[in-house]
């Protein structure tokens, strides 16, 4: 792998961060493009009640 590709790799890594942040807990798949290098992603979410305290 080349760096190129690598610093591609982590481009879409971030924008994919990013946009699952604004799901909310929400799942929904979604595409991400950067240089011709597509993702697609299914993302899962679950909300679980940790209680008061946060503690399992």
């Amino acid at each position: 792998m080349t760096s190129t590709t690598r610093t591609e790799l982590m481009n879409l890594a971030k924008q994919a961060a990013a946009y699952i942040t604004k799901l909310n807990g929400e799942a929904e798949t979604f595409e991400i493009e950067s240089n011709g290098i597509t993702a697609v992603i299914a993302y899962g979410a679950e909300l679980v009640d940790r209680g008061r305290n946060g503690s399992h």
